[in-house]
């Protein structure tokens, strides 16, 4: 687990971002979601609006088989209580998911109880959220540019002749490199207007 400095705690195992503390009120499995992760959301807690209710699956990679009174790594903040997931009870679907993190035990209880909330982002099997994917877009579409600008150059510095030269200064003409540089060159992608 990494604390992330800023309220939110990620888990390496699965990539899920969890919110560090929990809601200081129990809410009704509804209310979970339409009050308490809303709120997470409002505040944009980690610098993050996608904050959700986590699967009962995802709950329960917090639980700490090595803890109890609370069953959950230290490094959140936890009641020894119950706390909503998203699954709904398929038996059931007046009822949904918990866990109980006295000793980590999961069962359904009527959707109109009152269970604590701990927000999750992001996907399992170490899915980048999306935040992440167009930062890194952004960063691939600057170095994109910047190899262009460098092909282009390199393209259009002929000696007197009309041939390219290599950095040790020996003329080549249009060599196979060169060529294949050009070939590159044109089917790159245009950023589009406004990005790098």
């Amino acid at each position: 687990m990494i604390d992330n400095n800023n309220g939110t705690v990620t888990d390496e195992r699965t990539g899920l971002m969890w919110e560090q503390r929990h809601t200081d009120t129990p809410y009704s499995w509804t209310d979970a979601t339409a009050i308490g992760i809303a709120k997470l959301n409002a505040a944009q807690l980690g610098g993050h609006t996608d904050w959700r209710l986590p699967t009962r699956v995802e709950l329960l990679t917090l639980v700490s088989d090595t803890r109890y009174d609370p069953a959950i790594d230290p490094i959140f903040e936890c009641q020894s209580d119950y706390y909503w997931s998203a699954t709904t009870y398929q038996y059931s679907p007046s009822d949904a998911w918990y866990v109980a993190f006295y000793v980590g035990n999961v069962d359904a209880l009527n959707k109109s109880s009152t269970f604590y909330v701990r927000g999750v982002r992001g996907g399992s099997l170490n899915l980048r959220s999306f935040d992440d994917l167009q930062a890194e877009n952004a960063q691939f579409r600057a170095q994109l540019a910047q190899l262009r600008d460098a092909v282009q150059l390199l393209l259009e510095s002929e000696d007197g002749g009309g041939r390219l030269s290599h950095n040790i200064g020996v003329p080549c003409g249009l060599c196979e490199a060169h060529k294949q540089l050009a070939s590159t060159l044109a089917d790159l992608p245009d950023a589009p207007k406004g990005e790098p």
